[in-house]
């Protein structure tokens, strides 16, 4: 569902066929019974690995600021 104040709103099934569709600023309203998808995508079957993910690319870019950071002594000369 994508409901708009000024934009294109309208209703779509799981598999992309789009069942209402709104015109930019048309009003417009409608009950639809909403079918949810039982897609298992990449974030239910390793979403929790997401965060740890982050950590690692976090702390990897820290180690290489500091790595490459030249000393103050180092710069002077």
């Amino acid at each position: 569902i994508r409901s708009t104040y000024t934009g294109v709103s309208f209703v779509a099934e799981p598999h992309g066929d789009i069942l209402h569709e709104t015109e930019p600023l048309q009003r417009a309203w409608w009950v639809e019974p909403v079918r949810l998808g039982k897609i298992r995508t990449l974030y239910i079957r390793g979403g929790w690995l997401f965060p740890w993910l982050c950590v690692a690319v976090a702390l990897s870019a820290l180690g290489l600021a500091f790595r490459r950071t030249p000393s103050a002594e180092a710069a002077r000369e």
